[in-house]
């Protein structure tokens, strides 16, 4: 056996057998590790830029929640300028304390049922309907028609007036009359009508 070995060892041709051999084996055994390192380092690179989208989304929520809240409260000072059928009564108890509180009487207050149309780009509220047609932007426009009529000293009547206008709501002053009123003939009569417009989204 061991002159054998050696007689193999001697032979030049037995060292390629033994290096054949030893491919072989490699072959058979190795690069299927090599494939699944190489599908492993695959994966562990696409889980690293899943990481990095996550962290970025993660870095940019605390901006969206930012600007959510930012919209959240926009649209609640807008809100706030409309008279809608939720704040009617509130609106109406506004304007009764605003009418006392300037020194002049309340002889009417009306608040009419909305006037609702579509709104379109580019539109005017104080058209009743759109001449032409414009691009629909799936809101509706409510105009609310207010029709106001008191009485008080003309100084009274225009501090009234000053405070329907610091009041910043969306308003269209649509008709005015100011004569005197009958009485002792200090005081004027006013008579308004005023347009109230607020937008909304029909509901699906």
């Amino acid at each position: 056996m061991d002159d054998l070995i050696v007689k193999l060892c001697e032979d030049r041709r037995s060292w390629l057998f033994v290096t054949a051999g030893t491919l072989g084996l490699c072959l058979v055994f190795v690069l299927p590790c090599v494939d699944e390192y190489l599908a492993v380092c695959a994966e562990i690179h696409d889980l690293k830029e899943e990481l990095e989208r996550a962290d970025e989304s993660a870095a940019a929520l605390a901006g969206f929640e930012q600007r959510r809240v930012e919209q959240i409260v926009e649209v609640d000072q807008q809100l706030d300028k409309t008279l809608n059928e939720d704040n009617e009564a509130e609106y109406r108890n506004s304007m009764v304390r605003m009418v006392r509180s300037s020194g002049c009487q309340l002889r009417r207050l009306h608040i009419g049922s909305p006037i609702v149309r579509d709104w379109g780009h580019g539109d005017s509220p104080l058209d009743a309907r759109s001449k032409k047609k414009l691009t629909p932007t799936g809101f509706r426009l409510e105009r609310r028609q207010v029709n106001l009529v008191l009485v008080g000293p003309s100084a009274n009547v225009r501090k009234l007036m000053n405070s329907i206008e610091s009041e910043d709501k969306l308003l269209h002053v649509q008709a005015l009359e100011l004569k005197p009123s009958s009485g002792n003939g200090r005081g004027v009569e006013l008579g308004m009508e005023l347009w109230y417009f607020t937008l909304n989204r029909p509901a699906a």
